[in-house]
């Protein structure tokens, strides 16, 4: 007995080794070994099962799930006392025939393996009770399969059956049977013998009929046999009157027989992806179901026969061709959720309304122009989609739904959002995408539960404060992606103006400002708290509160005595009152407030270097704003100014003047003085042409600004620029766009030292030959202009990075272009392109191109050479094909090809898509070329490739593969040479720069360096070679593997 235990000891030692385990058995515990009955070693990356095992006899369960055996000994079959054994997660391939002694076996898992196929032997287990032989590799089960006649639970779901034994049915006690994901194109009749099955899974195969026999299955409760191609169901169907789900999604069926109405327990029916036009009216006969999904069956009115179904809860109808909704609707009384989208709906009937239990209802993709008023009565919704209608606006009713908690209605044409939009106060989702909306309701910050909303592609320019304290940046749930613009607020703010906001609350980090001096909350009419950090601010001096609602502030927090930061005072505002004592003052930021004037005392801050006071309601600046000599930075922009005082000359220090969105028709003359200024900024104003003063002041004077390096006239109303722009020889940043600009006068190409000239948006019809003289360029932008050609010189601009020529009429485009090899950036959209010239293929630093919106029919190959694309634009052309070599743009991240004429894409290309382990993100709206895994044979000659899939490895069944004729593949991956069934590899016609070493290569390969350039020396010589010479000159008959090496000429 000693000596046994000895052998246990060592077997399990030698197991816990295997996985470089500390752990091992002493010699006190081998005393028990020998009544083990339960082992455990799952997940301990066993490669190897130590033949052993064969003296556990007393072992019952077993479990060796998720190691990497490959085999099993045949000492396993000594273990006739199992009853359950657990293989699953492993890489067997087959089963020795030893597995039929295991009589006792009750449960046996084989799921996630590698079988091909099963012993006969496996029918000796005739009291497996168990079996589960998904995700392998079968193609057919033996016919002993049928002896397992207790057999209860059967899965074989995720093999490759074409067909099952006869001997299926004599598993007459099989109560739950799996075969979903196979191949099967038929059942056998003796599938009928199995009169105890309760659920038969058969969907994802490719079954055309069914058997008569299937009636006699009258204990199913679950019938799931989608993704098929049935056409009819028998009529059989109807004697299986315990069914409760049906599911048979995505057939090929145009009518269902009359007997679907004996199916009277039936909860649950999919019919959706079909053919049907119309449904029998027995169908009315299925009270007890709840759930009826007919979505995508091209019906143009609604089955009638449905609204008899009073209990159902779940109706899916999207994707069909309605119209119109039938009064009846309203029977549905039990409905919770609701799908209608993806039709042609205008209205609803009133009956609608009667619908009281709706909890989801999803209107997306209609053509509905407005909403019944009765839509306020379904207080129960909790979800409401009307995404992609023709929606301009909301009843008011609306806002009754106060249980939404999603709410999509994006893709209208909404103009507002009204301010009972604060009743929602339970929305977590909130989608506003794709309307017209210039601002919201600053009510929306009500909605103190959202946790995602999106506002992109609309005309805000901004969001209320009283929303931005809901979002992550301020400690809320809420995510607002960087697409709007939210004011900034730096932790660092010493005074901040929260006056007049709609305010529900405070930021709930409110902890954080711990530099904060002085708050203004005044006129928040909401806001009834304040919370308790607020006063534990440790510098804190002023809070103003006035004209509030105040419920509740904290108790004695404003009987905190005196502290070296002074004490809380409760006050109203008054700017002048803190001037006197604000010398030192060096930025003062009065932005986003409600300033209709500035008092004389502003003068005073004779130490200010930065002055903000945008977003305002300026309409004058006292004449004291002269003193503030030592300014460097003034931002006057979103004002109602209409003049400057004299006074503004004094600012000689100034280096920056913002003057955008205010209403100047007149700078003074004193404009001239502030010679060190580098930043100008006069966008957005009322600028225009000559005769009127503002143009002869800006023109004598600007010519003076000789420092200045950035000028922006963008958004006014010029039709030329400012003859004196050109003395501005420092100038690297000037903007004219969306202006009304003609033409460019010759002496723009004194500007030299200009690195970005933005002209978009204007009415140019041509550039000058000067433009080419402006070889610092680095960004130039001339879309939505009219020009019709450009100028040879343009290829002089070879430092430009960033070039947009859309919205124009370029046809063609000058050869020059191609010159332009330092582009990172080029946007050829909308421009009429009718072909490419191959000089593009000259610009290999892109990494971005452009060119949606033209007239493509094809490109020439060199786009192959811009081997630096990260995104590529060839939507709404007329592409019919793409030349292979742009299956070179290896760094190709995001490809648009939609709105082509394209059917299929290069293989070259394709191999770049993360199907086949590249990076690029191809949709499915393009047909890439379908490459099984399971090929044996695969013939990739003459493609153009340049790499092979990075997931070849997945390849495990082939057998050979021809990648000749690609004279840019220049590299073979390791992992090819891994492949297990690898035969035949030819590549000859290739320019192999390397071959993997000789280490990586899996030993029954004898490929190496040295052969091959042996063979290519032989072919010199005889010019061809085959597999008998080949063996030959391996010294070595028994030997399998052919490959031919062929050079190029």
């Amino acid at each position: 007995m000693k000596q046994e235990n000895k052998i246990y000891t060592e077997f399990l030692n030698k197991v816990l080794q295997s996985k470089n385990s500390k752990i091992a058995i002493s010699e006190n515990q081998e005393q028990n070994i020998v009544k083990l009955e339960n082992l455990n070693l799952n997940l301990n990356q066993l490669t190897e099962l130590p033949s052993e095992i064969g003296i556990f006899i007393n072992l019952k369960v077993l479990n060796l799930s998720w190691n990497e055996l490959i085999e099993l000994p045949p000492e396993i079959g000594n273990l006739i006392n199992l009853e359950y054994l657990n293989l699953h997660g492993n890489k067997l391939t087959d089963l020795p025939p030893e597995i039929g002694n295991l009589v006792n076996l009750k449960s046996f898992k084989l799921y996630w393996n590698k079988l091909t196929e099963l012993p006969s032997k496996i029918g000796n287990l005739m009291n497996l009770k168990e079996l589960d032989l998904s995700y392998n590799k079968l193609t057919e089960l033996p016919s002993e399969i049928g002896n397992l006649t207790n057999l209860k639970k059967l899965y074989l779901s995720y093999n490759k059956l074409t067909e099952l034994p006869s001997e299926i049915g004599n598993l007459t006690n099989l109560k739950k049977l799996y075969l979903s994901y196979n191949k099967l194109t038929e059942l056998p009749s003796e599938i009928g013998n199995l009169t105890n099955l309760k659920e038969l899974y058969l969907h994802e195969n490719k079954l055309t009929k069914l058997p008569s026999e299937i009636g006699n299955l009258t204990n199913l409760k679950k019938l799931y046999l989608s993704y098929n191609k049935l056409t009819e169901l028998p009529s059989e169907i109807g004697n299986l009157t315990n069914l409760k789900e049906l599911y048979l999604y995505e057939n090929k069926l145009t009518d269902l027989p009359l007997e679907i109405g004996n199916l009277v327990n039936l909860e649950s029916l999919n019919l959706s992806e079909n053919k049907l036009t119309k449904l029998p009216s027995k169908i009315g006969n299925l009270t007890n179901l709840k759930e009826l999904y007919l979505y995508n069956n091209n019906s143009t009115d609604l089955f009638l026969e449905i609204l008899n179904l009073v209990n159902l809860e779940s109706l899916d109808l999207n994707e069909n061709k309605l119209t119109k909704l039938p009064s009846k609707i309203g029977n549905l009384t039990n409905l919770k959720e609701l799908n209608l989208s993806k039709n042609e709906l205008t209205e609803f009937p009133p009956e609608i309304l009667n619908l009281v239990n709706l909890e989801s209802l999803d209107l997306n993709e209609n053509k509905l122009t407005k909403l019944p008023l009765i839509i306020g009565n379904l207080t129960n919704l909790k979800e409401l989609y009307l995404s992609d209608n023709e929606l301009a606006e909301l009843p008011s009713e609306i806002w009754n739904l106060t249980n939404l908690k999603v709410l999509n209605l994006s893709k209208n044409i909404l103009t507002e959002i009204p301010s009972e939009i604060r009743k929602l106060t339970n929305l977590k989702q909130l989608n506003l995408s794709n309307n017209k909306l210039a601002k919201l309701p600053s009510e929306i910050g009500n909605l103190v539960n959202l946790m995602c909303l999106n506002l992109s592609n609309n005309q805000l320019t901004e969001i209320p404060l009283s929303l931005v304290f809901l979002s992550k940046k301020y400690g809320g749930n809420l995510y607002v992606e960087d697409w709007i613009r939210i004011p900034y607020i730096s932790k660092e703010s010493t005074e901040l103006d929260w006056s007049g906001q709609n305010l529900i609350q405070l930021p709930s980090n409110m902890y954080q400002f711990k530099k904060l001096e002085k708050l203004n909350i005044s006129n928040n009419n909401k806001l009834k708290n304040l919370p308790d950090d607020l006063f534990n601010l440790p510098n804190l001096k002023e809070l103003i509160i006035d004209w509030n609602m105040f419920v509740q502030v904290p108790e004695k927090k404003f009987q905190r005595p005196k502290t070296k930061y002074g004490k809380i005072r409760k006050i109203r505002s008054q700017i002048k009152s803190k001037i006197r004592n604000s010398i030192n003052l060096k930025e003062l930021d009065l932005s986003w407030n409600k300033l209709i004037e500035l008092p004389p005392e502003i003068g005073n801050l004779v130490n200010l270097k930065s002055f903000k006071l945008y977003w305002n309601q300026l309409t004058e600046l006292p004449s004291k704003i002269g003193n503030l000599t030592n300014l460097k930075e003034l931002d006057l922009s979103e004002n109602e100014l209409t003049e400057l005082p004299s006074e503004i000359g004094n600012l000689t220090n100034l280096k920056e003047l913002y003057l955008s969105y205010i209403k100047l028709t007149d700078l003074p003359l004193e404009i001239r003085n502030l010679v060190n200024l580098k930043i100008l900024d006069l966008s957005k104003n009322e600028l225009t042409e000559p005769p009127s003063e503002i143009l002869n002041l800006l023109s004598s004077e600007i010519g003076n600004l000789v420092n200045l390096k950035c000028l922006n006239l963008s958004k006014n109303e010029l039709t030329k620029p400012p003859s004196e722009i050109v003395k501005l020889v420092n100038l690297e940043r000037l903007n004219l766009s969306e202006n009304k600009l003609t033409e460019l006068s010759l002496e723009i190409g004194n500007l030299v030292n200009l690195k970005g000239l933005y002209l978009s948006k204007n009415k140019l019809v041509s550039l000058p030959p000067e433009i080419g003289k402006l070889t610092s360029l680095k960004e130039l932008n001339l879309s939505s202009n009219k020009l019709t050609n450009l100028p040879q010189e343009i290829g002089n601009l070879t430092n430009l990075n960033e070039l947009d020529l859309s919205k124009n009429i370029l046809v063609p485009l000058p050869l020059e272009m191609g010159k332009l090899t330092s582009l990172k950036e080029l946007n050829l959209s909308l421009i009429i392109l009718t072909n490419l010239p191959p000089e593009i293929g000259n610009l290999t630093n892109l990494t971005k191109l452009d060119l949606s919106y033209n007239k493509l029919t094809d490109l020439p190959p060199e786009i192959g050479n811009l081997t630096n694309l990260n995104e590529l634009d060839l939507s709404y052309n007329k592409l019919t094909d793409l030349p292979p070599e742009i299956g070179n743009l290896i760094n190709l991240e995001k490809l648009n090809l939609s709105w082509n004429n394209l059917t299929v894409l290069p293989l070259s290309l394709a191999f770049l898509s993360t199907k086949y382990g590249g990076k690029l993100d191809v949709d499915d709206w393009i047909k890439i070329p379908y490459i099984s895994q399971e090929s044996t044979e695969l013939d990739w000659s003459g493609q153009n490739l340049i790499q092979l899939p990075s997931n070849i490895y997945e390849f495990e069944e082939l057998e050979k593969l021809n990648i000749s004729n690609n004279s840019q593949l220049k590299n073979l991956p390791d992992d090819l040479f891994k492949l297990p069934n690898l035969k035949e590899l030819i590549i000859d016609w290739n320019m192999f720069v390397q071959v993997p070493e000789k280490r990586v290569i899996d030993q029954k390969w004898i490929l190496n360096i040295d052969l091959i350039m042996y063979l290519l020396f032989y072919y010199k010589q005889n010019r061809s070679i085959n597999k008998k010479d080949f063996l030959k000159l391996l010294h070595n008959e028994n030997v399998f593997i052919v490959v031919k090496l062929i050079l190029p000429k």
